[in-house]
């Protein structure tokens, strides 16, 4: 699933979510437009207040690039994030720098473990992959 998707959904997702809009096909911008693998997109969901409209456990990979940290991330995304991977799931994000010690202190009140930090673009954004 891919959380806080905008108009770049991740090519891994079948699943997108996104609290502002959903996004059209653009022939215009080839490569740009990966939805031929999305069977559900929900636009308007905020998950900081409503919580994700999916079952405990559905998914393998929750990925969130720009989004966690930026639009929404506090600790009732974090458990949502959690609730619907599976046990032995992951997710991956990806936050600048004036997020990082704040979300990596979430997700561990919240449960994840074997947290990993990725630095790119010379330190501005990370990566950060954890179970």
């Amino acid at each position: 699933m891919d959380l806080g998707a905008g108009f770049l959904v991740d090519s891994r997702a079948t699943h997108a979510i996104d609290k502002f809009n959903a996004p059209t096909e653009n022939p215009s911008i080839p490569g740009k437009w990966r939805l031929s693998r999305i069977k559900y997109y929900s636009q308007g969901v905020d998950v900081d207040k409503e919580g994700l409209p999916y079952r405990d456990s559905m998914f393998d990979l929750v990925v969130s690039f720009g989004g966690f940290g930026w639009n929404f991330g506090n600790i009732r995304s974090a458990k949502e994030i959690k609730r619907v991977l599976k046990a032995k799931g992951s997710i991956e994000l990806g936050v600048n720098k004036e997020n990082l010690d704040y979300t990596l202190r979430l997700l561990k009140r919240t449960g994840f473990r074997n947290v990993n930090i990725f630095p790119s673009d010379g330190g501005k954004l990370y990566k950060i992959t954890a179970e």
